[in-house]
């Protein structure tokens, strides 16, 4: 039997989704990071109907799949901006923010922090 700590069962959210799907959705996502990517077109992609594929992606995976992308993005901002070779502007592009203010309120939102505020501290 293996060993499992009781605060891994206590929270899903830690845990990686075991839907065989999702590898494949997790890296096309990360593939098309800075298009506008909707839920109809992976849906679509995936042969779901949209509304079916909302209610199984927050299902599986536990967020919603706009959560989802949005931890996405600033996940990869967040790795950019730490690299120091982006201006804070491509960075937003990059990740699908075509709103460099959007893209502020999104990144402070998730880290507490505006992005230069980030790219302040690497």
């Amino acid at each position: 039997m293996c060993a499992v700590e009781l605060s891994d069962l206590a929270c899903p959210c830690c845990q990686q989704p075991t839907w065989r799907l999702y590898t494949d959705i997790e890296r096309y996502v990360s593939e098309h990071l800075s298009r506008d990517i909707t839920l109809k077109e992976l849906a679509n992609r995936f042969a779901y109907s949209p509304n079916y594929f909302g209610v199984l992606f927050r299902d599986q995976v536990g967020v919603s799949f706009n959560d989802f992308l949005v931890d996405m993005r600033m996940k990869r901002a967040k790795e950019m901006l730490a690299t120091q070779r982006f201006k804070i502007y491509e960075v937003a592009d990059l990740v699908g923010y075509k709103s460099l203010t959007y893209f502020t309120r999104m990144f402070k939102k998730a880290y507490g922090m505006t992005p230069g505020d980030y790219k302040k501290l690497g």
